[in-house]
């Protein structure tokens, strides 16, 4: 009973590991799969943009051919000797040294091998295909980084462009109640205090909102530095934004 209970709950370990696989096509949608929303667009584009995914693909694709030219490198050991009986050939094409006979066959081709090109070519193929499998694992690598940045710098610039609705809007209420003081205090009917302390909530108002649009502005561009073309290229071509 202990036996089977061991045997059921490898199994079901191994589905729960199946099922966790990571499909790294969702990571990041292929070139030619058509996108339902717009940040999976934006992924899509900061990967088939970015340098470093041109460098990663190449280096797969070197390490691809190694494991090719490696289970063809055993060739290269092979030493091919050819040997010619030109006394027997010389019989039998002209009929002369009749009192030599003719021995066969008239040639011997030969091949050899070296005997630890065998035995280490399992080794080497091993390797090359260990090689390849860490590229490609680069590349997945790259993908979950890339998509967690872009997404990241996405999320932080709509978090920056409602923090400026948010400041400018202040800044517009602090300046109709400094219109207000500042009115009230030429007729006399407010104290400089007040008017001083309006104005200083409306000029204090009026920075916070400009620290707001450096900040809209500059997540603008990080997400731009890493799709490769501006948001507004992206909105136009892509699905629409919030889907």
């Amino acid at each position: 009973m202990k036996k089977l209970h061991i045997i059921l709950l490898f199994m079901f370990s191994s589905a729960l590991l199946c099922a966790q696989t990571i499909d790294y096509n969702k990571i990041v949608p292929p070139v030619e799969t058509r996108v339902k929303n717009f940040e999976d667009y934006l992924v899509q584009l900061a990967w088939n943009n970015s340098p470093k995914t041109k460098i990663l693909n190449n280096e797969v694709a070197i390490a691809r051919n190694n494991v090719k030219l490696e289970k063809q490198d055993w060739m290269e050991d092979v030493q091919a000797s050819f040997n010619l009986n030109e006394i027997s050939l010389s019989k039998l094409i002209y009929g002369d040294r009749l009192d030599v006979p003719v021995f066969f066959p008239i040639y011997n081709l030969t091949a050899t091998v070296r005997l630890g090109t065998f035995a280490n070519r399992k080794s080497k193929i091993a390797n090359e295909k260990f090689k390849l499998m860490i590229e490609e694992e680069e590349v997945n690598q790259e993908k979950l980084e890339l998509r967690r940045k872009v997404l990241e710098n996405y999320q932080n610039h709509l978090l920056a462009n409602e923090l400026l609705d948010i400041r400018t809007d202040a800044e517009e209420d602090a300046n109709q109640a400094f219109l207000i003081v500042q009115e009230r205090f030429k007729l006399g009917e407010a104290e400089f205090e007040e008017y001083t302390k309006a104005s200083n909530a409306y000029y204090s108002a009026k920075e916070l909102r400009m620290e707001a649009l450096t900040e809209a502005r500059v997540s603008k561009l990080k997400v731009e530095e890493l799709i490769g073309v501006s948001l507004e290229q992206a909105r136009k071509y892509g699905p629409k934004e919030g889907d």
